[in-house]
């Protein structure tokens, strides 16, 4: 058994190309001066037209921005080069100093969770495997 919808389609069924027509009439005459998108349909445009015409062009005031902004870094950047001291090796802090610092560090906080001073950490000197203090033997 045919639903309503199927019925009422099939007695329409001669007026589809007609109606067809008309919308395309009706679409012209209102938007005469649209154009088809140069790339609708054809093949002979390359993939840097394509590129160009999807994904640059409908979106002018996103890449305008993203200009902006990059203009913006740079110009500050430029701005700034001289007044910004610069960390270099001289001024690096050498690993026995940072090994103070850790170690008062390690006190001071220590101090402030009022927890006894933590106890430092053991020395981690390589040694080979065979030499390791606490070796138990299996048999």
């Amino acid at each position: 058994m045919k639903t309503p919808r199927e019925l009422l389609l099939e007695q329409h069924k001669y007026a589809e190309s007609n109606l067809d027509r008309i919308r395309r009439e009706i679409v012209a005459n209102a938007f005469p001066k649209m154009e088809r998108s140069p790339l609708a349909g054809s093949s002979q445009y390359s993939i840097a037209g394509w590129f160009w015409h999807e994904l640059i062009v409908p979106y002018k005031t996103v890449w305008l921005g993203l200009t902006a902004v990059w203009f913006v870094t740079v110009t500050l950047h430029l701005a700034t080069e001289g007044s910004v001291p610069r960390m270099t090796l001289a001024h690096a802090t050498p690993a026995s100093n940072l090994a103070a610092q850790l170690s008062v560090n390690r006190a001071v906080i220590a101090e402030l969770v009022s927890q006894p001073e933590i106890p430092p950490a053991k020395s981690l000197k390589n040694k080979p495997r065979t030499e390791v203090a606490d070796r138990k033997t299996y048999c």
